[in-house]
């Protein structure tokens, strides 16, 4: 893989080939791209994820997005159910984002009786690890590492695999895909499928698989949450290798928390 496949592309190109974060001539680095890529550095050399990113919220349920480097304050007075955006748009929102990067995600409670039970990662590509609740009048300490940043191992159904449907889940970028028969396995997590979309307005390509229910049953993440459409699709039945995709998996380790007096 190349600096240049990453991150995430316009919609136009196939999902699977990610647009350039330095311009090549052959093997020589574009001066313009290189200049910006280094003014660049240096606005958000602050730190890994970038610059100071801090989010207040009084709703008593919010998905938190960019959360890379983010003090997320939440003033709500009652328990707060927080949802975590999905590692693919988590990755893509940071500034050259590397394997093994590790990032700063600060949760702070104001609220006299303000609470977060374990946030929910469903879909996500996100594990958590280590105690991620967090009680009232206190703030946590979490660390964020990508475990994968981009993959080649490709999913690859039965013989039999007929298409059913996609469903886009909520407003997200995220796409249920359901089959009407699949002989092979249930899909892991982090690998990546091949939806060859003939009828629709998905762009044919390679897809990161973040849950699967079933060998029937799974979801996809899109490059955006435009509401994309799918009738006929073709399949990879063959090959187990992709060609490199962007698929990022994180892992969420809850470091600490201490408490503080309420606002």
């Amino acid at each position: 893989m190349t600096i240049g496949l990453y991150p995430a592309v316009s919609l136009a190109q196939n999902p699977s080939i990610q647009g350039n974060a330095l311009e090549f001539d052959g093997a020589v680095i574009n001066n313009g791209a290189a200049i910006g890529a280094i003014n660049a550095i240096a606005q958000n050399g602050c730190s890994g994820a970038g610059s100071v990113n801090y989010v207040t919220s009084a709703a008593s349920s919010l998905t938190a997005t960019g959360i890379a480097g983010q003090t997320l304050v939440l003033t709500n007075a009652g328990a707060v159910t927080l949802t975590l955006d999905n590692a693919y748009n988590i990755v893509n929102a940071m500034f050259g984002p590397t394997l093994g990067q590790k990032f700063p995600f600060t949760v702070v409670t104001v609220g006299a009786s303000g609470t977060v039970a374990t946030p929910t990662v469903t879909n996500t590509g996100i594990t958590l690890a280590g105690t991620t609740s967090l009680a009232a009048t206190s703030y946590r300490q979490y660390q964020g590492t990508i475990t994968q940043l981009t993959t080649t191992t490709a999913y690859v159904p039965g013989s039999n695999v007929t298409f059913t449907s996609i469903t886009q889940v909520g407003s997200s970028n995220l796409y249920t895909v359901a089959l009407g028969a699949n002989s092979g396995a249930t899909p892991t997590v982090g690998t990546v499928i091949y939806l060859g979309v003939t009828t629709g307005s998905l762009p044919p390509g390679w897809y990161p698989i973040y849950s699967a229910a079933s060998a029937t049953s799974f979801v996809i993440a899109a490059p955006s949450a435009l509401v994309y459409t799918a009738t006929a699709v073709t399949f990879n039945t063959t090959s187990t290798t992709a060609p490199v995709t962007f698929a990022p998996l994180i892992t969420l380790q809850g470091m600490y928390s201490v408490t503080t007096a309420a606002a």
